[in-house]
């Protein structure tokens, strides 16, 4: 973006809140925000100077954990894991108004429109019909982490993907007949 980082202060305050409410009080002049968030500070009079998701750089922000063992000792078990996994993705994806309700829900919030742009935020740029892990999202974070940790550069992030599961589901047909 052209700034160079000699002419900033970067901190690190905790939870998003905590942010908009140091910018509030001109405590901060910008800030990393997400949904419902964004939208409480646009209503504040606060503007989006860049959305990190349309930059197109790979980061990986989640994800499903197993041990190699569950994996292969109880595939049953865990192919129906990941059947329901993406599932719920597709449940997510396809039911606006009964997902907005669930989040509202959890947010403990009745700020619709905070809600709507939370969901239309993941819905749309994060959560995708296929949960394919991202290597070079996965590679991004070990190389975050060799910062403080070297050893994490030796590391490869092949090393924390199986794509096994995913793939049946998908080889099958299964993901796709999802959306039909």
């Amino acid at each position: 973006m052209g700034i160079d980082p000699r002419e900033v202060i970067i901190l690190q305050l905790g939870e998003q809140s905590t942010r908009l409410a140091a910018m509030k009080t001109g405590q901060l002049e910008a800030a990393i925000l997400l949904p419902p968030i964004t939208t409480l500070a646009q209503k504040e009079g606060m503007n989006v100077l860049l959305d990190m998701s349309e930059l197109g750089a790979e980061f990986q922000i989640t994800g499903l954990a197993s041990s190699r063992s569950f994996t292969v000792q109880k595939r049953p078990s865990a192919l129906k894991f990941m059947r329901a996994f993406v599932e719920g993705i597709h449940y997510y994806k396809t039911r606006r108004k009964e997902s907005m309700a669930i989040i509202a829900r959890y947010m403990r919030t009745d700020d619709m429109e905070a809600v709507g742009a939370t969901y239309d935020y993941f819905a749309t740029k994060i959560v995708p019909k296929k949960p394919y892990p991202s290597v070079k999202g996965i590679k991004a974070l070990l190389d975050l982490a060799a910062k403080d940790r070297p050893e994490a550069a030796k590391v490869s992030p092949e090393r924390f993907v199986n794509l096994t599961l995913l793939k049946e589901l998908d080889d099958s047909g299964f993901i796709d007949r999802l959306y039909q």
